[in-house]
């Protein structure tokens, strides 16, 4: 689930919620805590942070799941070294461009 960032209108207080993503604009139909008006809208006002882990690892059952993908037809042949690169994975940096 997500971080939502809110923010009313009327006396600056800024807060966030943990919400699924159908239920991000609930905070905007309720008053705000601090002043109690109903002028609370959603923003962005951290800029987010991008990359992974370096120390994140497949689960260990992920080999297997990729082989049955693999194996089902769903994934054409030319994309088997790529799910096989997956499985390897050992953490690193996250390449953008």
């Amino acid at each position: 689930m997500p971080t939502y960032e809110y923010q009313c209108k009327s006396c600056g207080h800024k807060f966030e919620e943990f919400l699924l993503m159908k239920d991000r604009n609930k905070p905007t139909k309720c008053s705000c805590s601090e002043c109690g008006k109903k002028e609370v809208k959603q923003g962005f006002f951290t800029a987010p942070v991008g990359g992974y882990d370096a120390n994140l690892k497949p689960h260990s059952d992920f080999g297997e799941l990729i082989n049955s993908i693999k194996n089902n037809g769903s994934v054409p042949k030319k994309y088997h070294d790529r799910l096989d690169q997956s499985v390897d994975r050992t953490g690193g940096r996250l390449k953008t461009q």
